[in-house]
């Protein structure tokens, strides 16, 4: 085991995280290396997270070292608690990720197990998220339909968004090298996990893309959607206000998906694999099973919206 600072570096390499967590990440690690130093009077470039404290004889002699405990820990937080729940999380997140690294690279004890500070205590309340029901999807794809400037490529989006449950930022890195027509899938190379993905389509799409990217002139490697977040944001907005739906923001598509799938007697294992998602306890908050209103609503447009899109096949 190296010195802290070098192990942090090594932490990076092997982690998997994506660019946004690594830079939220290195702040708060920084920070309690800072802290650190500080505390036991080391230089940021000598700290050894066995060698924290100085074991000295009635001579004033060094006979050994002690390894970092808990009450340091614990100590760091109580420290900085009025930066309130979301820096505490972070760096909660952070320094349990690192210490999970060293238990497994070197067997170092993870004290994070052990600490005594109330995290729960600086927990911030979950928001409720607001989703779409069934008859609330048809009446955006209706508003859609009558309001969008750019129809066939407004209901190719939002069909996308809703029928494959996937994040904003990955339709929108979607290149139509991507797409595997045959098997009617796309291989999103690079999520926010850092992991390879496939979405799969359902009947028809893959078809309403290859129409879509002929008529617009769309190669192989372009883009499918010429867009950002804001003006995907922005659309979505106007559409709802337009039929006075609820507002609700793009990430509640992806929540809307969860639902409607788990309302069809969806495994959540398999939920979870078409969301991407490493863990299932983040599967289940993406469910809401209080939106099981209109679930056995039969409306004829169902088969237009979710299946045929055949104002994109045209």
């Amino acid at each position: 085991m190296k010195i802290l600072a070098e192990e942090i570096n090594k932490f990076f390499e092997v982690s998997g995280f994506s660019d946004g967590t690594i830079k939220i990440y290195s702040k708060r690690l920084q920070e309690f290396v800072e802290y650190l130093s500080v505390e036991t009077n080391t230089k940021v470039c000598e700290i050894h997270l066995k060698k924290v404290y100085v074991i000295v004889d009635i001579k004033g002699k060094i006979i050994g070292f002690k390894p970092i405990d808990s009450k340091l820990i614990d100590k760091f937080f109580s420290k900085n608690i009025n930066k309130g729940h979301n820096w505490i999380s972070e760096a909660r997140k952070a320094i349990g990720s690192f210490f999970k690294y060293l238990n497994r690279t070197y067997d170092f004890k993870n004290i994070m197990d052990s600490t005594s500070f109330n995290f729960k205590q600086y927990r911030k309340e979950r928001n409720y998220t607001n989703i779409l029901s069934r008859h609330d999807l048809l009446k955006l794809f209706h508003s859609i339909v009558s309001n969008s400037k750019v129809l066939k490529r407004d209901l190719l989006l939002f069909t996308l968004l809703i029928t494959t449950g996937s994040r904003i930022s990955e339709i929108l890195n979607i290149k139509i090298r991507d797409i595997n027509w045959n098997e009617e899938t796309i291989i999103l190379p690079l999520t926010k996990n850092r992991e390879q993905r496939i979405i799969i389509l359902r009947p028809d799409i893959s078809e309403a893309i290859k129409k879509y990217t002929k008529e617009y002139g769309i190669e192989d490697n372009d883009y499918l959607f010429n867009l950002n977040y804001s003006q995907v944001s922005y659309l979505l907005k106007s559409f709802l206000k337009k039929v006075n739906l609820e507002r609700v923001n793009i990430h509640s598509l992806r929540h809307s998906f969860a639902t409607l799938m788990y309302e069809s007697n969806t495994d959540i294992t398999l939920i979870k694999q078409m969301l991407g998602h490493n863990d299932i306890e983040v599967t289940r908050n993406y469910i809401h099973p209080n939106y099981l209103r209109n679930r056995n609503l039969v409306i004829k447009e169902n088969d237009f919206i979710f299946n045929n899109i055949k104002i994109l096949s045209k």
